[in-house]
């Protein structure tokens, strides 16, 4: 059993430890593996996917003390990521091969006593630096909707990266902290991720046979241009809750953003009069109410 030095990486809220053999070849710490992609029991995916020569373990230094851990290689590495279900695995993937690999063989082995790995974790802001701009970019998102917030994080950090030159953000220089912070205070997102509801579209063709469904006796074609519109006053009401087609037209204006406060009042007031004038004509013993008659177009336009 070996002493190893580890490298703390991060993909995005998870620590992953790793380090490099005397053959230059990287070993990543099971039990973090495990986090990123899902696997509630480490032991029981290291014996289910794992080929055994592949793991071993090696005593690191945690909180003050050093714990015999295990390690998976490269091949068991993919391995896990291949049986994974959770839909990281190929941003787990990615990063493995695009951050952390190149950062291990570029740099050498962390227990090197010249000092290879100090770009990492020396004049850096590490992992304490990560986390004090993780907790920025939370506060960030946290007037998000819980669905988009994800996606806003990646896209900060992804932003962040870009602008500082780094595969990560636990390797900006420790003299650019408090830009690195400034730049994900100010990084705007309301716009880009809240959006807008998209405008209602409204439907504003009600021709004739809107009205006529309602009573078809009203219309009878004359030739095959014109016909007959004989409209009563009881075509003109709500029928059992019905929309009248002028309601309907108000209706999509209201929905589309118009305010039509005005023409719906108006148009309840014509209604309670005529419903008065009728109650005032039966009252009176008047004669029962004669259709309006319109010459019209087939087509539902005015002759």
């Amino acid at each position: 059993m070996q002493s190893a030095q580890v490298i703390p990486f991060r993909f995005e809220s998870i620590e992953v430890r790793a380090f490099s053999d005397e053959a230059g070849e990287p070993w990543f710490c099971a039990a973090d593996v495990c986090s990123a992609l899902g696997y509630a029991n480490t032991s029981k995916a290291i014996s289910d996917n794992c080929r055994v020569a592949g793991v071993t373990s090696s005593y690191i230094r945690s909180g003050g003390q050093s714990r015999s851990v295990k390690f998976i290689n490269e091949g068991n590495l993919y391995r896990l990521i291949i049986k994974s279900r959770k839909e990281e695995a190929q941003r787990f993937e990615s990063w493995v091969c695009d951050e952390v690999l190149p950062a291990i063989r570029k740099q050498g082995r962390y227990e090197d006593s010249e000092g290879k790995m100090n770009t990492l974790v020396g004049q850096t802001i590490g992992t304490d630096g990560f986390h004090m701009l993780g907790a920025v970019v939370k506060g960030k998102v946290s007037s998000l909707p819980a669905p988009v917030q994800r996606r806003a994080t990646a896209k900060i950090w992804s932003q962040t990266h870009a602008a500082f030159g780094v595969r990560s953000a636990a390797d900006i220089p420790a003299d650019q902290l408090d830009a690195a912070r400034n730049f994900i205070a100010a990084y705007a997102l309301e716009g880009e991720w809240l959006g807008r509801e998209p405008k209602h579209q409204p439907n504003l063709n009600y021709p004739i046979t809107t009205l006529t469904a309602r009573r078809p006796s009203m219309l009878t074609i004359r030739n095959s241009d014109q016909a007959w519109l004989d409209v009563t006053l009881h075509d003109l009401r709500d029928i059992r809750g019905d929309e009248t087609p002028c309601e309907k037209l108000l209706g999509e204006l209201h929905k589309a953003g118009y305010d039509i406060e005005g023409c719906w009042w108006e148009l309840r007031t014509y209604r309670n009069k005529v419903l008065e004038l009728q109650s005032w004509a039966k009252g009176m013993n008047q004669v029962a109410e004669k259709p309006q008659r319109y010459a019209v177009e087939v087509s539902g336009k005015r002759a």
